[in-house]
């Protein structure tokens, strides 16, 4: 396993079962951040924040039947808030951080109002203000690829 180089490190103990203490080591380097986590002693693991939140194959599949779905029926919807109230699109924002991932591989491979579902689930908004959509969107791709969620 190659070396990793902190930058910023930050350790905390928190309690879980019984008299039982886990550390939590979380290391950011220049690229995704990655967590190590070690157990009483145990060898500690290595994962990308990528590999830890991503989405199971069940997500993959509920995610694209909804974002099927939702494209087909709002294609000629033009109210944003009509769009965005739509039941499946609400579900995908339902799914949490399991959709982070995939709502912006969707953004970067087909586009789309994602917008307001990434702002929902994360409380961010990467974007400066007064931006245009295209460079909201483009913001949002960035801060997916800061976070680990796009590669």
């Amino acid at each position: 396993m190659p070396a990793v180089t902190p930058s910023t490190e930050a350790i905390r103990t928190r309690a879980t079962r019984g008299d039982a203490h886990r550390q939590e080591q979380t290391i950011t380097t220049s690229q995704a951040p990655l967590l190590v986590y070690a157990s009483h002693g145990g060898a500690p693991l290595l994962m990308s924040k990528r590999d830890l939140l991503a989405p199971t194959p069940d997500d993959c599949e509920k995610f694209r039947t909804l974002a099927d779905t939702w494209r087909k029926e709002t294609r000629r919807v033009s109210s944003l808030s009509k769009i965005s109230m739509h039941p499946a699109y609400q579900k995908i924002i339902g799914m949490g951080v399991a959709a982070i991932p995939l709502i912006l591989q969707e953004m970067v491979e087909r586009g789309g109002h994602w917008l307001w579902a990434l702002h929902a689930i994360t409380d961010k908004d990467p974007a400066p203000e007064n931006a245009t959509f295209h460079e909201a969107v483009e913001a949002w791709i960035s801060w997916g690829e800061a976070e680990g969620y796009l590669t």
